[in-house]
């Protein structure tokens, strides 16, 4: 009785207040994936293909106007461009506690980097890192969720060996070029992780120069690691 009465509450509040799709900003029947059907079916048929220069996602039959500075990875692989219904996807699962959001994200990943010629033979999965400061603001690390999401589908282990020693400012206003430097020696090395020969597949939840990875790859490869590539939702 009690659980008629839950789901009669439910089907009235969806019918006065119809659920909004964060991925296209649209009503939508409800359903458990929390998005409508068609950007549910994006999520996992979108993805851009790698600049053979450089290693930066673009979109297919597109060059990348974007080969300097050298990035630290040989490849980022990427679900789409920033835009809808990643944007608003991402939005809702990083800054209003959408989980589940973050959980079906890392399923779409974890297709792409299963059916990537090079990024499949990873041997670790390493989640950007928040500032303490940031985390204790936001109560979880976006960039972990998806790599633990894609680390129990793939059944790569998940490694957190990076710690981000400084707050650094949002990338979002800067250039490109101050951008690198924002981020330039913001990570450091955690003991207690053996990477040495390692393939290693950094996960973030958004690339835009390429930046905050090549800063994270830098130290990766320091510590030994024998390559490093990235793993994103999307581009911006």
């Amino acid at each position: 009785m009690l659980k008629f009465f839950h789901s009669f509450v439910s089907s009235f509040l969806n019918f006065l207040y119809p659920p909004i799709c964060p991925g296209c900003n649209r009503e939508f029947e409800e359903s458990e994936n929390f998005l409508c059907f068609t950007c549910y079916q994006k999520l996992f048929t979108s993805s851009l293909a790698v600049c053979p220069k450089c290693g930066r996602p673009v979109p297919y039959f597109t060059k990348c106007q974007e080969c300097q500075p050298k990035l630290g990875l040989l490849r980022i692989r990427a679900l789409g461009l920033y835009r809808e219904p990643f944007k608003g996807t991402l939005e809702e699962f990083k800054y209003k506690g959408k989980i589940k959001l973050g959980e079906i994200l890392g399923d779409a990943l974890s297709l792409l980097l299963a059916y990537d010629p090079i990024l499949k033979d990873t041997n670790l999965l390493v989640p950007i890192p928040l500032h303490c400061a940031r985390y204790r603001e936001r109560g979880y690390n976006q960039s972990e969720i998806l790599a633990q999401q894609v680390g129990k589908r793939t059944k790569i282990p998940l490694a957190p060996c990076l710690l981000r020693k400084r707050n650094t400012k949002s990338q979002v206003e800067l250039s490109p070029e101050k951008r690198f430097e924002n981020v330039k020696d913001a990570f450091t090395f955690k003991s207690g992780y053996e990477i040495k020969e390692k393939k290693i597949t950094i996960v973030d939840d958004v690339t835009t120069t390429g930046a905050t990875l090549s800063a994270a790859a830098k130290v990766l490869k320091e510590n030994g690691a024998k390559e490093v590539y990235g793993l994103v939702v999307a581009k911006g």
